[in-house]
């Protein structure tokens, strides 16, 4: 088999047939060499009824309910029981282009191409405010990219990339991959449970990036992102900044084995950045955003060095199987 199709969702029934009525509509959704699987990870809603309503559309669907909380749960638990040679990632709340599926094809006729992503567009549900289109403005070199919104815009041609600029709403991997990094890291933890997050897919990047393995931008494989109006404000980015402060300490506890190693000097690294945006900054919220990151990372250190089942938590090999299960939860 090809390709499988992965679209972990939570509570978002509306939004999931959407994404399935995408791909139904793609060409080729009905090749043998193509598998679709919604990884539930504990819905409350209707969302079984929407993943019904698609099993005679799809011939080859499956949906699976798995409430271990975290998304990485149902990432890891679909490839590891999944046929395809490229594993596609999808979000529950994106629009895919006509050409999506024709694209990750294109994408992977080439055996050198470990990771590929393409364009992920807004979708917005409301007018976004001026700072924010600011922040969504081009750079020097004509791109766009907004990791808060997880979208972006290369371009309209096929280019080698770093792998950090593939999002895990359109996270397209070969199997190998997964297989040599034992799958993701711990990602999207419910509230109340934060502190057992971890870098997601960041950790898959960073290993391609490592091994010097290729990654591309195939245009043709690209969708849009659903932004909700909730999402077009400064307390948002703020949540979104201060989970990631959690991951950035989640990787450096990792890979240094322990909490506050350099961490004066990160923090003075830190001021300096916070100062310079001040005076430069892309957005006028730019300090409120960093002092999120700041109060992320700082309490995730804090929570390590405080809660040894925490630090196993973030040490341990692998999230597979019964290791995906958050302490708390057992």
């Amino acid at each position: 088999m090809f390709v499988t199709i992965v679209i972990p969702t939570l509570n978002r029934a509306r939004l999931l047939e959407q994404t399935l009525q995408s791909l139904v509509a793609q060409p080729g959704i009905g090749s043998p060499d193509c598998e679709v699987v919604v990884m539930d990870n504990g819905s409350t809603d209707g969302t079984a009824a929407v993943a019904e309503q698609f099993q005679g559309l799809i011939r080859q669907f499956r949906y699976v309910k798995d409430a271990t909380p975290g998304l990485h749960t149902g990432r890891n638990r679909a490839w590891q029981e999944s046929q395809g040679k490229v594993i596609a990632y999808l979000d529950d709340d994106v629009l895919l282009f006509p050409t999506w599926l024709d694209g990750v094809r294109a994408a992977f006729d080439d055996p050198n191409v470990m990771l590929a992503g393409g364009p992920v567009l807004p979708k917005f549900n409301a007018p976004p405010p001026a700072w924010l289109l600011e922040l969504w403005g081009t750079d020097s070199q004509a791109d766009r990219l907004l990791g808060e919104l997880s979208i972006i815009d290369l371009g309209q041609r096929r280019r080698v990339i770093t792998a950090n600029h593939v999002f895990g709403c359109n996270f397209l991997v070969r199997r190998k991959v997964l297989e040599l990094t034992r799958g993701f890291h711990p990602d999207a933890m419910p509230k109340g449970m934060l502190r057992f997050r971890g870098d997601g897919e960041s950790y898959v990047s960073e290993v391609i990036e490592r091994e010097g393995w290729t990654t591309i931008y195939e245009p043709t494989a690209g969708l849009q992102h659903q932004v909700a109006e909730e999402r077009l404000t400064p307390s948002y980015f703020c949540r979104r900044r201060y989970a990631q402060g959690i991951s950035d300490s989640y990787a450096e506890v990792r890979a240094r084995h322990g909490a506050f190693r350099q961490f004066r000097r990160k923090c003075a690294v830190l001021k300096h950045l916070l100062l310079s945006q001040a005076k430069r900054g892309p957005c006028i919220h730019a300090r409120q955003f960093e002092r999120s990151w700041l109060r992320g990372y700082v309490s995730h250190q804090l929570w390590v060095m405080s809660d040894p089942a925490l630090k196993r938590w973030v040490r341990q090999e692998d999230y597979l199987g019964p290791n995906g299960c958050p302490p708390c939860s057992i």
